[in-house]
């Protein structure tokens, strides 16, 4: 955890104490962030750049503000935008998207889908961790199982020559 993380993360618990009473699975909900990785920006990662937008789209935050601390917390809308419902996209109604340029909303669903690969990598990275503590652990009762034979069959053996010396 590096120490910018820290201080990111502990900006971001200051945004869930505010917009979701301290709740973290409301907040990442809420933003579209999936819980195990917002879980992992609580605990000092550093928030990936779709997830920030996120935040900002959904609570109006400061980029700059939580990645820095510095300016305001909240911004600010921009002058004749502050009666728009969604300024997500104002960008699109200023300079409407050339025909070859992609479609927001599939872009919205790549996220999503890019979202939820993260989110399975993250666990096929903890399945990986957990095969590999099981092996660690077979291998330690293969050696073990190992002794335990060779014990027996020593004791087997003596006991044989115990029977020939008599």
């Amino acid at each position: 955890m590096t120490q910018t993380g820290k201080k990111i993360a502990n900006r971001l618990l200051k945004l869930v104490s505010l917009y979701s009473s301290g709740k973290h699975t409301v907040f990442a909900k809420k933003a579209g962030i999936p819980h195990g990785t917002f879980s992992a920006y609580i605990k000092g990662r550093v928030p990936h750049a779709d997830h920030l937008c996120r935040i900002h789209d959904t609570y109006n935050i400061n980029i700059n503000w939580l990645l820095t601390g510095i300016g305001e917390m909240t911004r600010k809308p921009e002058k004749g935008l502050e009666d728009k419902k969604n300024d997500t996209y104002i960008y699109k109604e200023e300079n409407p998207a050339a025909a070859d340029e992609p479609d927001y909303a599939l872009k919205d669903k790549l996220i999503q889908t890019q979202d939820k690969v993260i989110s399975q990598l993250e666990l096929i990275g903890q399945l990986k961790d957990s095969l590999t503590e099981i092996k660690e652990k077979l291998k330690a009762s293969e050696k073990l199982a190992d002794r335990i034979r060779k014990e027996d069959e020593d004791a087997h053996r003596g006991e044989i020559l115990k029977k020939r010396a008599m």
